[in-house]
């Protein structure tokens, strides 16, 4: 007769399996996040314009596992500004809305990652 894979060793042992695959899969999908967050980061800072001088530099990305969320944000006191100004013109390749339009690009990519990293 064949064996199959599972063995059981009662209801508290099969709770307890439960939640360490829990724990690791929660783990391994946040640092799919985490990735994603550099990503966005990347493509958002390819996008900053340049001319508003320490804007490029003051991106910080922060992850919190435990709350499963990773941030990303400009902290010059001009990036509200130069992101919402859609009216403002730029060198070619900079834009407004650098960091929605790089969380949008990303976010699929994100998605998957953070799928592929959790899988058990």
């Amino acid at each position: 007769m064949a064996r199959s894979g599972i063995r059981f060793v009662g209801l508290q042992g099969a709770i307890k399996g439960l939640k360490d695959a829990t724990g690791k899969i929660n783990t391994k999908a946040f640092n799919g996040m985490e990735d994603g967050g550099q990503s966005v980061k990347a493509d958002s800072q390819a996008m900053v314009p340049y001319e508003f001088g320490d804007l490029f530099n003051s991106v910080v990305t922060e992850g919190d596992e435990k709350r499963g969320e990773v941030q990303i944000a400009y902290e010059d006191r001009k990036a509200f500004f130069v992101h919402e100004n859609l009216t403002a013109r730029h060198a070619p390749g900079k834009q407004a809305q650098f960091l929605k339009k790089a969380l949008d690009r990303n976010a699929k990519a994100i998605l998957e990652n953070m799928l592929r990293k959790a899988h058990v």
